[in-house]
């Protein structure tokens, strides 16, 4: 596996670098700036440096939440589902992942179905279920 970010958890630096990727990839499959839904900030104003999320936009109603874990993996590490925020009645695509090159493509797929081709909630589950079933999965997640 090509990990990105590899020790984005212990090195504040290329925890930056890492957000500033999913900014970047964010633009790129959708054309807009992203306007981040979830606090990162404790309230004395220091970030949270958990990958919890590591990047969230709301877009048209739609919410985007990306939870990156630390690379332990052999194999690619993606999982995703549908949620609907209680609080709020906010449909969101959460994703778990460790960034990887081969874990990208997907990534991607994901983001761009979501967000772009404003897939129904209903069809993307059943991609989530058919496209996700052969990629590593921790237990209890």
């Amino acid at each position: 596996m090509k990990y990105l970010f590899q020790d984005f958890l212990e090195n504040k630096k290329i925890y930056n670098l890492n957000e500033a990727y999913y900014n970047r990839l964010f633009r790129k499959i959708t054309g807009e700036k992203p306007v981040p839904y979830y606090n990162i900030h404790y309230n004395n104003g220091e970030k949270f440096y958990d990958g919890n999320p590591i990047f969230s936009a709301l877009t048209d109603g739609r919410l985007l939440r990306i939870i990156q874990e630390e690379p332990e993996s052999q194999r690619i590490f993606l999982r995703a589902s549908l949620e609907k925020r209680p609080e709020d009645e906010i449909d969101e695509l959460i994703i778990i992942l460790e960034l990887s090159q081969e874990a990208k493509p997907l990534l991607e797929e994901l983001i761009r179905k979501w967000l772009v081709e404003k897939e129904e909630k209903e069809v993307l589950s059943r991609f989530i279920k058919e496209r996700l079933r052969n990629v590593t999965a921790q237990p209890g997640i």
